[in-house]
């Protein structure tokens, strides 16, 4: 309902990726803006995370003020 005809592969010639392609977003590209904002979240999440563990961090450390809610 509502989705484009998968391309003309024969039912063996079709992969793990495409399956979950043609079934949930058929029209996806990497240029798709959900998809580049996707990333760029996940890159800031994961540079926090490395960020947090970093000693010298601004917000790691004991006896730092600067800390939200006191934790």
């Amino acid at each position: 309902m509502g989705q484009q005809e998968p391309g003309s592969k024969a039912p063996r010639d079709y992969n793990f990726w495409d399956f979950w392609k043609y079934t949930f977003c058929p029209n996806f590209t990497f240029l798709a803006f959900p998809f580049v904002v996707w990333v760029i979240n996940t890159a800031l999440y994961i540079a926090t995370l490395v960020g947090a563990g970093v000693k010298g961090y601004p917000l790691s450390g004991p006896g730092n003020k600067n800390v939200f809610l006191g934790v």
